[in-house]
């Protein structure tokens, strides 16, 4: 399991130095389009992505090697630029809720792909279609982690305003 997730995971994004100069908004969405190209890689490499998402269904003892040296890592990652979009000033409780907000809306994608092709039947996740998808919740998580982030610290100052 942990070799078939390896093979299907280039380099993450974030550990190649041309992703550092990025903005936070271009970093997410350069974390965003990265997960999603591995998600409907075709070919080789599309068995592999399947047996990673048959393990996070139905979890072995796999699972919790998986998540310390493949996942955890990636998870980090995604906080780190969450918090950095929130301008460090929303609980950490709220940036782990933002990023898993963001990968939910990619996973979803891809596990709800054979109801979507057919309501959708113009979307084939074809690479120009995966930009597009990388493009949407990309532009929908940064709205919704602005909103939200400004509410956030809308509530702190009014809690601090009544003590």
């Amino acid at each position: 399991m942990l070799d078939a997730h390896q093979r299907t995971t280039h380099q993450l994004p974030g550990v190649d130095e041309s992703i550092d100069n990025l903005s936070p908004e271009q970093r997410l969405r350069s974390f965003v389009h990265f997960f999603l190209q591995h998600i409907f890689e075709k070919g080789k490499r599309a068995w592999q992505m399947k047996l990673m998402l048959q393990e996070m269904a139905n979890p072995t003892r796999a699972m919790d090697v998986l998540v310390q040296q493949i996942i955890r890592p990636r998870a980090e990652f995604l906080f780190s630029i969450v918090r950095e979009l929130t301008g460090n000033k929303v609980p950490p409780e709220k940036v782990r809720l933002f990023a898993i907000s963001v990968i939910g809306q990619c996973v979803h994608v891809c596990l709800a792909q054979p109801v979507i092709m057919r309501l959708n039947p113009d979307i084939k996740y074809e690479p120009a279609d995966v930009e597009m998808l990388a493009d949407h919740i990309t532009r929908f998580s940064l709205a919704a982690i602005r909103t939200l982030s400004q509410s956030y610290e809308d509530e702190g100052d009014a809690d601090e305003k009544t003590n």
